[in-house]
């Protein structure tokens, strides 16, 4: 960017005789208190510099654009709609109307205020509060709170101490947030990615919880070390590795999740529902999406309707309710519930480290099929209508034999094994 001045001759002087119609501020001849001798010192010399200019020297005028020609400079760009940049200055308040700010080293706390253009703000060693209508917002190297409230631009977010974000129609990209991190985004996506020193793509807070408010957009993240809460209206939910408790919710978009020792709660209207590797309880519900749940410690919750579920390599209870959908479990180590209607059930029980655990299975119109390991006792009651009730494993009768009716133990008895299903078939089958 080129600079503008003004050439005169050295001899030639400005006139001081002043305008009938202007306006003039004279230093107050008044103080409410006792002046320093800096501050006296600072008056004497601006009382002077005043002076030469009002006398028309033209060395006064080189003087004041020395002193002052950055800030005036920085003032018409703001008053003229061009980029106001500052750099390596203290804390400071700064505006513009028509135009872009750029704020780069800033030894304190910083607040911008930009209409019409774009922000960026970088290595500043105090807190950052931006606030911009209609431009993308970058900001890095924040050492304190960040507080970023967007109208219409997308806004990244890079290493910042704790971040508070509310925008919309724009993207919002936050990584590396050591604290915690709240994002209100309307209508944009929203990628939270970094830290921990394993430059892992997408990631987000050491230590911080999360917090994320989003409609029509995606949510991605990855390697979040605190607390999780997640929702969007009409978007898919991506979880990668998070350390903390995590909850997610979506209106009509699909959810995957991986990696969360802690456990999950997802709930979605109408998306399919993934969750592998899940270390504590599981929670998941839909409606109109399938669920699939693989290799979760803790105990599992489907509550689906008009969508199948599949679980494998559950440690804990599994507890389905669906309809109009087939059931699968497989592997299951702790207790077994599952309400179907309308959809098969197929399930797999696993040989606990002692005893048994009970099993109940109901549905209708469709087939139920349990395996049970060989050697466990259960108390059989077994019951439907319109279709045959069979047993690969001896079950002794306690009471009436029917083709549709079975009440008997296996083995000693102990657990309860309750199978009922209306206009179908019953299958109790050996677990490999």
């Amino acid at each position: 960017m080129g600079t503008m001045g003004l050439a005169l001759p050295w001899k030639a002087r400005i006139s001081s005789t002043p305008r009938e119609r202007g306006t003039r501020v004279e230093p107050s001849e008044h103080f409410g208190g006792s002046t320093s001798p800096a501050a006296a010192d600072a008056l004497s010399e601006d009382a002077a510099l005043a002076a030469a200019c009002r006398s028309g020297d033209l060395r006064a005028y080189e003087r004041l654009y020395a002193m002052h020609g950055a800030r005036m400079k920085n003032l018409a760009r703001n008053l003229l709609g061009g980029t106001l940049t500052v750099r390596d200055a203290g804390g400071g308040r700064w505006n513009n109307a028509s135009g872009s700010i750029e704020v780069t080293g800033a030894a304190g706390n910083v607040s911008v205020n930009d209409n019409n253009g774009s922000v960026q703000v970088s290595d500043v060693k105090g807190t950052l509060e931006v606030r911009s209508r209609f431009g993308s917002v970058t900001t890095r190297g924040i050492q304190g709170a960040v507080t970023i409230t967007g109208g219409n631009g997308a806004v990244t977010l890079t290493d910042a101490a704790s971040a508070n974000i509310t925008t919309s129609f724009g993207n919002v990209e936050a990584r590396n947030i050591r604290g915690d991190l709240l994002v209100h985004d309307n209508n944009g996506n929203v990628e939270i990615s970094g830290t921990g020193g394993a430059g892992v793509k997408g990631s987000s807070a050491a230590g911080g919880s999360v917090t994320i408010r989003d409609s029509f957009g995606n949510i991605e993240m990855d390697t979040i070390s605190g607390a999780l809460d997640a929702e969007t209206s009409n978007g898919k939910i991506v979880v990668r590795d998070a350390r903390g408790s995590v909850t997610l919710k979506s209106s009509s978009g699909a959810i995957e999740a991986s990696n969360v020792p802690k456990g999950i709660r997802a709930i979605t209207g109408n998306g399919g529902i993934t969750l592998t590797d899940i270390g504590g309880d599981t929670f998941a519900k839909t409606s109109f999406g399938s669920v699939l749940t693989e290799r979760i410690s803790g105990n599992l919750t489907i509550e689906n309707s008009n969508g199948s579920v599949t679980a494998k390599n559950v440690r804990g209870d599994a507890g389905v309710k669906t309809s109009f959908a087939e059931v699968t479990l497989e592997s299951i180590g702790g207790r077994i519930t599952v309400d179907n209607q309308n959809g098969a059930i197929s399930v797999t029980a696993m040989r606990p480290a002692s005893g048994c655990r009970d099993i109940s299975l109901k549905t209708s119109f469709s087939s139920i099929r349990a395996r049970i390991p060989e050697g466990l006792g259960y108390n059989v009651t077994a019951r439907t209508s319109f279709g045959r009730i069979s047993s690969e494993l001896p079950v002794t009768s306690t009471g009436s034999i029917g083709g549709d009716t079975l009440n008997g133990t296996i083995g000693s008895g102990g657990c309860q094994l309750q199978l009922t299903d209306s206009n179908g078939s019953i299958e109790i089958a050996k677990a490999p």
